[in-house]
């Protein structure tokens, strides 16, 4: 399972999952990415690591699974949840995780700015 998800909302933007979850699990979820990434857990690690960025990447084992959350590198409300089996390859999930950030982030870059409501556009005149 994989959720695009906005952290300060605690919202999840969108999920593909083998087994459809209950919306209790995804709001969960959201919820430990927000604090593991942005709440008391990561104000604790920057204090231990004696940085003053809160942590890019997270790694919780919760009920026999593990999640990862990876924020992304320019928006840090936006993150990328995952949850997989406990015995699970985590080095090369949080790797696919990167790169589809990445992947995220480029589209994003490509994609033409919105044009403002009402715009400016010459309609005729």
């Amino acid at each position: 399972m994989i959720a695009f998800v906005d952290l300060s909302a605690r919202l999840v933007l969108r999920a593909e999952a083998e087994h459809s979850q209950p919306q209790e699990f995804y709001d969960a979820l959201c919820l430990r990415g927000a604090l593991l990434l942005g709440g008391q857990a990561a104000a604790a690690s920057t204090e231990v690591f004696g940085t003053d960025q809160a942590p890019p990447e997270a790694v919780l084992l919760h009920e026999g699974r593990f999640e990862l959350f990876v924020r992304a590198p320019r928006d840090p409300d936006e993150a990328l949840c995952a949850v997989i089996g406990g015995e699970a390859d985590i080095a090369a999930a949080l790797a696919a995780m990167r790169a589809t950030m990445a992947e995220i982030v480029e589209i994003v870059d490509a994609a033409p700015p919105a044009a403002a409501a009402g715009g400016s556009q010459d309609r005729g005149r």
